[in-house]
């Protein structure tokens, strides 16, 4: 795919004005996979635009559709840990294979971005199966649950899907990961729906 060219900016005020906007950033600075494989740049469907417009510190997403969330989440925390300084991230999945899965989508997107603006935004310094961490000090760890440090944005996948299936991990995930949430961190819980009542 096409990579970001000097001649999108008029001039280096226009470049600094661009890069400062969340909102433009991601929609143009993150390649992501299509569902026949293709790279393609990432740009906020519509949904997801009304989503990030409106976003909150604790948010639920029932999902409904195949309407890009879990991708967008994780464009989402990429851009958080590249554009600010000690940001920890962190991602829970009904399995560690999924886990591992949604993370890979975060370094596809990582690898794919222009290489001159990757390196003098934040390099990265390692990159597991299960962590990434950068030289600013930002980082995202996934797995089935978490403990540990705090983090300031956290993203659950398929909650619903967890609880229902293995209760003992949801309530793990309810005690553990979102009490690992800073108070003013951000938290992404996205299912489908498993039955009416329960966590």
């Amino acid at each position: 795919g096409k990579q970001m060219e000097a001649n999108e900016f008029k001039d280096e005020y226009d470049f600094k004005a661009k890069i400062g906007n969340q909102a433009w950033r991601l929609d143009n600075l993150y390649w992501i996979k299509d569902r026949d494989g293709n790279k393609i740049r990432f740009k906020m469907n519509a949904v997801q635009r009304d989503f990030y417009k409106n976003m909150h510190t604790r948010n639920i997403i029932l999902k409904a559709r195949q309407l890009g969330f879990s991708t967008f989440i994780g464009i989402y925390q990429l851009d958080c840990m590249l554009f600010n300084n000690y940001v920890s991230c962190g991602t829970t999945a009904d399995s560690l294979d999924n886990a591992k899965k949604l993370l890979k989508k975060i370094e596809f997107a990582y690898d794919s971005m222009d290489s001159g603006l990757r390196s003098v935004i934040a390099g990265l310094k390692n990159n597991s199966v299960q962590n990434m961490s950068w030289e600013n000090g930002s980082s995202i760890d996934v797995g089935v649950s978490m403990r540990s440090d705090t983090k300031q944005i956290v993203h659950i996948s398929e909650l619903g899907k967890i609880a229902a299936r293995t209760p003992e991990k949801g309530i793990e995930i309810k005690s553990g990961t979102l009490n690992a949430v800073s108070p003013d961190g951000v938290v992404f819980i996205e299912s489908t729906a498993e039955g009416i009542g329960g966590l």
